[in-house]
C-alpha cells in the first residue's frame, strides 16, 4: 500500500491506496481517506537534541521507550515546520507524509534476521513518514530495536 495524492478544486487530499490485479490489469483501490494534504516549506532551526534538551543521546535512547522516541521525532519535525495542529491532517514533509498511517507503520516495525535489510526497511519507513532523522539517532534507535528482540 502507498499514499496517493489527488487534487480536487485546487486542494490536495491524501488517500491510502492498494494495487490489485483484475483481469490482467492493475487497478488502484482506495483503502482509506487519510485527510487534507498540507505542504510546509520550513526547515529545522535546531537539532533534535537541542529541541528536546538532551545532553547525551545514547542515554536518552537507552532510557526512553521506542514509541516515545518516535513521538519526540514527530514533535521535532512538526515544530520545525510550524505545524500547530496535525490531527486529521496529512503533511507533506521532505520526501514523505506525516499522518497516522505512516507513524503507525513506523511504530509497529519489527526488524528481521538480516540487519542490513531491516536497516534499509526502517530507513524507508522514516522517509515515507516525512522524517529526516539524524544519522546518530537512527543508528542508536536501530540498535535499540535489535537489542529488544
Amino acid at each position: 500500500m502507498f499514499i496517493r495524492v489527488k487534487r480536487i478544486k485546487k486542494q490536495e487530499y491524501a488517500y491510502l491506496v492498494k494495487n490489485m490485479w483484475i483481469k490482467g490489469n492493475v487497478k488502484q483501490r482506495v483503502v482509506k481517506y487519510l485527510g487534507k494534504l498540507m505542504r510546509t516549506p520550513s526547515e529545522h532551526t535546531c537539532t533534535f537534541q537541542e529541541f528536546h534538551h538532551i545532553q547525551n543521546l545514547s542515554d536518552y535512547v537507552e532510557r526512553t521507550s521506542r514509541l516515545k522516541i518516535l513521538q519526540d521525532i514527530k514533535k521535532w519535525e512538526i515544530a520545525a515546520h510550524g505545524i500547530t495542529s496535525h490531527r486529521g491532517q496529512v503533511y507533506a514533509l521532505h520526501d514523505g507524509y506525516v499522518c497516522e498511517y505512516t507513524f503507525r507503520k513506523l511504530a509497529q516495525f519489527q526488524p528481521g534476521e538480516d540487519d542490513r535489510a531491516s536497516g534499509l526497511q526502517l530507513a524507508q519507513l522514516f522517509v515515507h513518514a516525512g522524517f529526516r532523522i539524524p544519522q546518530d539517532l537512527f543508528v542508536l534507535y536501530f540498535q535499540k530495536l535489535t537489542k529488544d528482540i
